[in-house]
């Protein structure tokens, strides 16, 4: 969507238009939605926090100002929520899977080898680098977006990718890949 479509639909979502506000964000509801399952798990947890995140959009869209696009500013509010419910829970941020999630998960991995592989590279990534493994390969949001929406400068992005491409890549050559 164009900045000029996203700074129209939210100027109108900030006077109650509720079709511009949904038209706004369905584009980018799974990619918020991802986000929010690879913090905490796939859980009703996630589902509130999807609702706060939206809920917080819906409250704060008039503060969108187009300095960054739509997505960058309500992966901000997400990545905000998760915050919250780990300051509010006390609990820590690494997610074990249910049984359910982890049966899900290995029917994906069994799908083939290498992708197992990739998968067990990846599941070996702390909880920050998969944060930005997600945010560039699943929302393919830039590192200045990325920036934006994390508040870690974009070279220190760049520092962390390769590191994690490295590690990666160590990874899948250990395995024979």
């Amino acid at each position: 969507m164009e900045a000029a479509d996203e700074a129209r639909l939210a100027s109108l979502a900030a006077e109650g238009d509720r079709d511009a506000f949904a038209r706004l964000v369905t584009p980018h509801a799974k990619i918020l939605a991802g986000y929010i399952a690879k913090r905490v798990g796939i859980s009703a947890d996630a589902d509130d926090i999807l609702q706060d995140t939206m809920l917080s959009a819906w409250k704060s869209v008039a503060n969108f100002d187009g300095r960054s696009s739509f997505r960058t500013w309500v992966v901000s509010l997400a990545k905000r929520r998760v915050a919250d419910f780990y300051r509010k829970t006390g609990r820590s941020e690494t997610v074990p899977l249910s049984e359910n999630e982890w049966a899900y998960a290995k029917d994906i991995i069994n799908e083939s080898e290498n992708r197992m592989d990739v998968k067990s590279a990846l599941a070996h990534l702390n909880g920050d680098d998969n944060e930005l493994v997600y945010l560039i390969f699943t929302a393919r949001l830039s590192y200045n977006e990325i920036s934006e929406a994390i508040g870690i400068p974009a070279g220190t992005i760049k520092s962390r990718m390769a590191a994690i491409k490295m590690k990666l890549k160590k990874m899948l050559e250990g395995s024979g890949k």
